[in-house]
């Protein structure tokens, strides 16, 4: 930690400290009418389906009823209740047995959003009025800075978003009904102004600057561009000015610094609705803001498989700004928002309609235009000719059989690179619609610690470990030291092949460099992957390759070379250098090997063959991939 963010740390503690004097205070508005604006288009009702007033929803797989008095700070996992306390005071994220992600959940409010539209295609008052009584409840069960629900910005803006959203669908700002006025204009308006007030008032900075202080500034920018408190212009410039600093500092060609490719979905849409909110109401970002949502956006098409699917890398806890409607893929939503948004009409995918949550954010004038679109003049990307895109030391290849991704990318961003894996040199790839080689995921953050220390750990991706031991070490749950420096040796194309080199030097303080050649060939579905190691202190050294493959896969071996078939017929055949001993693990506790985790909370056993040899020499080996498809 910087001498600068030590200094920080101290007054942001002082600070709280002093700020204990304002638990549960109500902050006055003004004698004026607080006006909002809404820039969002008028929502065309008669279009909007699919909307289910839904009573229970699902919280990390669990199921929780939201018909009746919510509980506001229950613990779904352990079902034990925080406590109200201060909220500087709480510990939330290593709390014993409870898990606050869980409340976080339900906080958010993205189920209110869906009351609101059921309430405008049916006009059921009573649903109106169990809106209102729904967020009075939490009003007066969550007073300023007292309990879990106020200890960190992010969940402050991502409730006070899902808000905003329910007064754009209420129209909330022209309506004079007596229910909604007399609610909205109190207690509501006055939770809204504390929110902002935080927000304002607890920007996450130094290491703790990443999608939470994202998150934090679009929070901030759009309830000040919307409603008018007498802060609103300065809080709506200081945003501002930050939004355009955190795009620039967090972005390298597109891709996102903090090497969590979930992310990237949950992060743009914070700039992209800061951009739509900025255009609508006349404080257009710059022309540098706006290229860099563009570069996010071609990053996104690279990375989003012709079926939707995207390929995966560091942390995915399942984190969304809104969950409007169906369950939709949110990759998609973005390329299609940025098609016609940012006028980018290539980006529009194939047999993917409007969604319910463009439509409302964008309008009924732009689904029109986005309609429009024909699909006859767009080029694909995922033509039959195998095709290499470079971004920021990823690297991606496709066409309309084959997605891969080969990882030479950095661990993460700033000092903790929090949401990083130790994932350098990492291997993965897709045949048609089967994935085969995985990134094996996340499943937790801080439950369960010794599987959240395997899964972003570098024995649980496609590369290579040293002694057991990671890239990196592993100082806590989100917290990575000693990070490594990853270099582009080389990438090339030929007729023949492709060609990409790279290295690390996490392994420098073993006394080991390493470095990862993989060659493509184009025309006959090979792939060669050699692993060179310099064994610079001549010691013993103890090697490990690691594939982690799809669960659903049929797997067999004839001494190294292990074969693999889907259920579609397509086969990958890996052969390992004899000089390994290999073998197949498939979910074991102990070692924890062979685990993989789709959705966050959940996990479930893979096969994940590891090859394993001694040295005290150099040392380079190849393993050969043919795939059939």
């Amino acid at each position: 930690m910087s001498v600068p963010e030590v200094i920080y740390r101290v007054n942001q503690l002082w600070k709280r400290k002093i700020d204990k004097k304002l638990m549960g205070a109500v902050f006055e508005l003004p004698d004026r009418q607080v006006s909002f604006n809404s820039y969002l288009p008028q929502i065309n009702i008669s279009k909007i389906e699919d909307i289910d007033l839904a009573n229970t929803i699902s919280v990390f797989g669990k199921k929780y009823s939201i018909e009746d008095k919510i509980d506001w700070h229950l613990d779904l996992m352990s079902m034990k209740i925080f406590e109200n306390k201060y909220c500087f005071e709480m510990t939330p994220r290593t709390h014993g047995e409870k898990c606050v992600k869980h409340t976080w959940e339900i906080n958010r409010f993205q189920f209110l959003p869906n009351w609101a539209l059921y309430y405008k295609k049916t006009g059921d008052k009573e649903i109106l009025e169990r809106i209102f009584s729904c967020v009075e409840d939490w009003v007066d069960e969550n007073p300023y800075l007292v309990g879990v629900n106020w200890y960190t910005g992010l969940e402050v803006s991502v409730r006070l978003l899902n808000w905003w959203l329910v007064w754009n669908i209420l129209e909330l700002g022209k309506k004079t009904d007596v229910i909604e006025n007399n609610f909205s204009n109190n207690k509501w308006l006055q939770s809204i102004y504390s929110h902002l007030n935080y927000l304002d008032r607890y920007l996450s900075k130094y290491s703790s600057a990443n999608n939470h202080l994202t998150g934090e500034i679009a929070g901030l920018y759009i309830g000040a561009k919307c409603w008018d408190f007498k802060e609103s212009e300065i809080w709506a410039k200081k945003a501002k000015r930050m939004l355009h600093e955190e795009i620039v500092l967090q972005h390298s060609q597109g891709v996102n610094k903090e090497e969590a490719s979930e992310y990237i979905q949950f992060i743009t849409d914070f700039f992209l609705l800061a951009y739509w909110i900025g255009e609508k109401s006349g404080d257009s970002f710059s022309m540098e803001y706006v290229s860099i949502l563009e570069d996010i956006a071609e990053y996104i098409d690279v990375i989003t498989y012709r079926d939707g699917e995207t390929f995966f890398y560091g942390d995915a806890d399942d984190g969304f700004v809104f969950k409007i409607g169906p369950e939709e893929n949110n990759f998609i939503n973005i390329l299609n928002a940025t098609n016609i948004v940012l006028k980018k009409p290539h980006l529009k995918r194939t047999k993917t309609p409007f969604s319910l949550k463009n439509q409302i954010l964008f309008g009924e004038q732009r689904e029109k235009r986005f309609d429009g679109i024909s699909f006859d003049n767009l080029t694909t990307k995922e033509s039959k000719e195998v095709k290499l895109y470079s971004y920021a030391k990823h690297f991606y290849i496709k066409n309309k059989s084959v997605f891969a991704h080969f990882n030479i990318g950095s661990l993460g961003y700033l000092t903790t690179a929090a949401h990083g894996h130790a994932d350098c040199l990492s291997f993965e790839l897709k045949l048609n619609n089967t994935w085969f080689l995985i990134d094996p995921g996340t499943y937790s953050y801080h439950k369960e610690p010794q599987f959240r220390n395997y899964f972003k750990s570098t024995l649980a991706h496609n590369t290579i470990s040293v002694d057991g031991k990671d890239q990196a070490i592993n100082a806590a749950p989100m917290i990575w030291l000693d990070h490594y420096d990853s270099k582009v040796l080389e990438h090339s194309e030929t007729k023949e092949a492709l060609i990409i080199v790279g290295s690390h030097d996490g392994y420098e303080k073993e006394g080991v460099s390493l470095k990862r050649s993989m060659t493509w060939y184009k025309k006959i579905n090979k792939v060669i992957i050699e692993d060179t190691i310099t064994n610079k202190d001549k010691k013993d050294k103890n090697i490990k390759i690691h594939f982690h493959f799809n669960p659903e896969l049929k797997i067999s071996r004839s001494e190294n070379k292990w074969i693999l078939q889907s259920l579609n017929g397509e086969e990958l055949t890996m052969d390992l250098d004899s000089r390994f001993k290999s073998n197949n693990f498939f979910g074991s506790q102990n070692p924890i090997l062979g685990w993989q985790s789709t959705e966050f909370y959940k996990k479930n056993p893979c096969h994940t063959i590891i090859g394993e040899l001694n040295t005290d020499e150099d040392i380079s080996f190849k393993t050969e991939l043919i795939f059939k498809i």
